[in-house]
């Protein structure tokens, strides 16, 4: 089933820049604007996603000066193209879910379908923190009140362990797998790269806790495929894991220690035969990045 989306395809006072990195600005775009331009979407039909989107991203990638014009405009529609395809493989191969879906490929624009929900590097950061402000009000507490110490440890230790990153690790796990069966590696899976739909709640010192509706399960979806690609190489969904752990390890110390492992005991679970290939290659990959570190 498909709606018609209108809205205007080019920059302006309505765009909101969300982010900007090295490679492209990603936009907010209304699509409730006065223009003629339209075009369709796909949605799901289940009678709850007639009503066509507020709004829509766009990712517009950047003009190199340094690069002959004619090489710039090739190279740009070709990577925009090529992620779009990506995504819309995604899509067919039953990662709806999971993606943003394609709304329009116009290079150097990419127009996809608005999720809002904060990375997981964000939630994760914000969670690391609030663990942190924990452990600081206690050790405050212990020292005003010495006699509740043994109490105030263990409402600490299941306040952590109330997240379950032992399911988080599964579900990127499962995400990673399903997309290296379809022969696709994403070629920066890091936190950043993840979205969680979550609900936010207002506080008073006008910040969100993100929180997660036990009612409403979250869901990982992953962004930016500007780097992906279509491959069957072991080596190459060996180092797509690699980059994966190295971001967690980097960004993310405040995770267990077995959370890789669990991710990938999951993604073995999801690939089946072919996994144990792919996990002897990621060994081999750690051995030459830990050589690198050590001799350069």
């Amino acid at each position: 089933m498909t709606v018609q989306i209108v809205f205007d395809p080019s920059p302006s006072s309505d765009w909101t820049l969300l982010s900007q990195g090295a490679e492209a600005r990603v936009w907010r775009v209304p699509t409730n604007n006065d223009t003629n331009r339209s075009t369709t979407m796909e949605v799901d039909d289940d009678g709850s996603a007639l009503k066509p989107p507020s709004f829509l991203v766009c990712k517009e990638r950047f003009a190199k000066a340094y690069r002959h014009p004619d090489l710039d405009t090739k190279l740009t529609k070709s990577r925009c193209r090529s992620e779009a395809r990506l995504l819309e493989k995604c899509v067919k191969m039953g990662l709806s879910h999971q993606v943003p879906a394609v709304v329009r490929v116009d290079p150097p624009k990419l127009f996809l379908e608005y999720l809002d929900g904060p990375n997981l590097k964000t939630f994760l950061q914000q969670r690391a923190k609030q663990q942190q402000q924990k452990r600081k009000r206690h050790r405050q507490e212990e020292e005003e009140e010495p006699h509740h110490q043994q109490t105030e440890i263990m409402e600490e230790k299941d306040s952590f362990s109330s997240i379950d990153f032992d399911d988080l690790a599964k579900r990127m796990g499962q995400l990673i797998g399903k997309l290296h069966n379809i022969d696709i590696i994403h070629g920066d899976l890091t936190t950043s790269n993840m979205m969680m739909m979550t609900t936010r709640v207002p506080t008073n010192d006008n910040e969100e806790i993100i929180e997660i509706d036990d009612n409403q399960p979250y869901r990982l979806i992953l962004l930016d495929f500007g780097l992906g690609k279509s491959t069957t190489s072991v080596e190459e969904h060996a180092v797509d894991l690699y980059v994966l752990e190295r971001a967690l390890q980097s960004t993310h110390p405040e995770l267990p220690t077995d959370f890789m492992e669990s991710l990938l005991q999951e993604y073995a679970t999801i690939r089946e035969a072919k996994a144990r290939e792919v996990l002897q290659r990621l060994e081999e990959v750690r051995k030459r990045g830990r050589k690198r570190e050590c001799f350069g």
